[in-house]
């Protein structure tokens, strides 16, 4: 398994002490918070709950985004069978007020439900990814280290816009994946998350599998978007492959939906003094 935690540089010369000192202790702040936010999540294969999907020790990527209010991400995973089966990020945000919020995307090709303590959260009806096959793949090597490279290799050949307006922002793809993995399932020979970022923000998430399929074992891919706000598009050498159009909000809080994130505000430090 590999893991890559990405941490924007939050300082810049001009800063002062006292921002530097404000943005260090948010940082920090946000770090343990989204641990114990995290802690509270179960999830579970289907609605009877006897299977619980394994959470991730430590998180798969942290991010910052800093252009409007102050956003510092933890994102996680919960695995079945050592395949990644949901993403999540926990982020906290500051400028005004503080609030956590958690937005998750089902990487499952089944169904699942998730709890919040011991509250039920969310119940995506549907397999939250769809696989397809990688055009003009390579054999899939006999060796996980050339599997490696041939997986950095085929991600290099996708691209990705996201589009707020009638105008495209190219991402960037991190040249290393987050998350490798090798699942217990004889179907799943290796494995690997990619992401597209706006900055070190994900704003796309991209699987790579090789598969095996009746005698064929085959590279594959899938993808989840993890932006609601713009519209968003992956290409593969030049063609388009996978295209979703912006969401409105009233999307994301669907229970039923395959990716779904909910907001709560937490009081600052004054308002708890006073309670």
């Amino acid at each position: 398994m590999t893991v890559i935690v990405l941490i924007a540089t939050m300082l810049t010369a001009q800063s002062s002490p006292e921002r530097e000192s404000v943005e260090t202790a948010e940082a920090r702040e946000a770090i343990e918070l989204a641990r114990v936010e995290v802690a509270t999540y179960g999830f579970y294969l289907g609605e009877a709950r006897e299977t619980k999907f394994q959470l991730g020790p430590e998180p798969i990527l942290r991010w910052t985004n800093h252009l409007r209010r102050r956003f510092y991400g933890d994102v996680f995973i919960w695995t079945y069978n050592g395949r990644p089966e949901a993403v999540a990020t926990i982020t906290n945000s500051y400028g005004g007020y503080h609030a956590i919020e958690t937005e998750t995307h089902s990487l499952s090709l089944s169904k699942f439900t998730a709890t919040r303590g011991d509250q039920p959260m969310w119940h995506p009806m549907s397999a939250g990814i769809e696989l397809a096959s990688v055009p003009d793949a390579p054999a899939v090597a006999d060796a996980a280290t050339r599997r490696l490279l041939q997986m950095r290799g085929i991600v290099r050949q996708f691209s990705a816009v996201s589009s707020p307006g009638p105008q495209q922002l190219q991402l960037r793809l991190l040249s290393q994946p987050v998350y490798r993995y090798a699942s217990t399932v004889p179907d799943v020979i290796d494995g690997a998350m990619f992401v597209f970022a706006n900055g070190t923000d994900p704003e796309i998430f991209l699987l790579l599998e090789a598969r095996r399929t009746s005698e064929i074992t085959s590279w594959q891919f899938a993808i989840a978007r993890f932006n609601s706000h713009v519209a968003l598009r992956v290409d593969y050498d030049e063609q388009s492959v996978w295209a979703v159009p912006r969401l409105r909000g009233g999307v994301l809080k669907n229970r039923d939906s395959t990716y779904f994130a909910f907001q709560r505000r937490i009081p600052d430090t004054s308002e708890k003094k006073n309670d």
